[in-house]
């Protein structure tokens, strides 16, 4: 009888620690726009975590021309840059590709291809005098600025993030 009362009483405190656990452990893959290096979660968009490619397109705030950068994200979260294309030979511009990079000229762009530039993240500062950052995923455009004001610099990251974080975040892809 004793040990039952004893029980009975751990109860709630085993069900709190379940639901403590249940907020706080990451369970859920995703892209992450965080403040600048905090891990507070701005917004995200939900990846999978087998091949995912995304975009980063922006206007180069020095020559006013497109940029597009082609990434993809592997199982262990990092980051691969495999694609840049740009529009101008300017200041910031590759002059050239490396290794087994391919520099290739079509339509009047330069694209620099067969790229494997890996990352653990990549910090984006959004441009205060020209703010134009889109990321594209699954080819839907999602305009940064709708959710991170200009002059903030932010951390995109691939990772697993918990409920908590999940329910403050802005999931990108819901606000279409």
């Amino acid at each position: 009888m004793r040990r039952r009362k004893a029980f009975n009483r751990m109860i709630p405190l085993i069900v709190s620690v379940l639901i403590v656990l249940f907020f706080l452990i990451p369970y859920k893959s995703v892209l992450s726009f965080s403040f600048q290096n905090t891990s507070k979660v701005i917004t995200y968009i939900p990846v999978d975590m087998r091949g995912e490619s995304f975009q980063i397109k922006f206007t180069h705030t020095i020559h006013l021309s497109d940029v597009l950068e082609t990434y993809s994200i592997d199982s262990d979260h990092k980051i691969h840059q495999t694609e840049f294309m740009f529009e101008d030979f300017n200041v910031g511009m590759p002059s050239n590709a490396y290794g087994d990079e391919k520099f290739v000229e079509k339509d009047g762009k330069y694209y620099i291809t067969n790229m494997d530039r890996v990352h653990s993240y990549l910090d984006i500062k959004i441009a205060q005098t020209i703010p134009y950052h889109v990321v594209i995923y699954e080819g839907e455009e999602h305009s940064l600025l709708d959710f991170i004001e200009p002059g903030t610099w932010t951390r995109l990251q691939s990772k697993k993030i918990n409920l908590w974080q999940l329910l403050r975040g802005v999931n990108m892809l819901e606000q279409r």
